[in-house]
């Protein structure tokens, strides 16, 4: 062990793309059926602490928690049932309809222009899918929260310096 990170330390520097990092954000595992988050992502300077509005946090975990959520139903999620095992649990009609809205976000950011051109045009859409996905859900669920508050809570939500409300 000793001789090999010796080895190591004389070799020149990786680039980042040439290392395996720990990723400081969750995710889904589609054999398990879970969502990996890892414990430096729940760390007080993430938004977790007091300080921070609700709103913050339904941006960051909320949106990060149902975006890989969506991916249990994307299309290799579809394959896999509850206990991730490859059985596809999809009927005809859903199969379709999940077909249907991949087109439509296929179209939709194949007409993007970044740079003054169009972005490539991907079939999968999968992240695409579980981006809006997640935004849609997180908001959803802190608009849920937001209204079992009082008054004085919803007041607490706005961010000192900005001059915009809690939605």
């Amino acid at each position: 062990q000793a001789k090999r990170s010796t080895e190591r330390i004389k070799q020149a520097p990786s680039t980042l793309e040439d290392t395996d990092l720990l990723s400081f954000t969750p995710a889904y595992n589609i054999l398990e059926n879970n969502i990996t988050i890892p414990v430096a992502l729940l760390q007080p300077r993430y938004f977790w602490g007091d300080q921070y509005p609700q709103a913050l946090k339904y941006a960051t975990l909320g949106y990060l928690l149902a975006h890989e959520m969506i991916h249990g139903f994307d299309v290799e999620g579809r394959n896999y049932d509850a206990g991730g095992n490859l059985a596809p649990w999809w009927d005809l009609k859903s199969r379709y309809e999940f077909e249907e809205r991949r087109k439509c976000f296929q179209a939709q950011y194949h007409a993007y222009r970044y740079g003054g051109f169009k972005l490539p045009e991907s079939t999968q859409q999968s992240e695409n899918i579980a981006d809006n996905a997640g935004v849609k859900l997180a908001y959803a669920a802190y608009e849920r929260w937001l209204g079992q508050q009082s008054e004085e809570k919803r007041q607490q939500e706005t961010m000192e310096g900005l001059d915009l409300n809690n939605r």
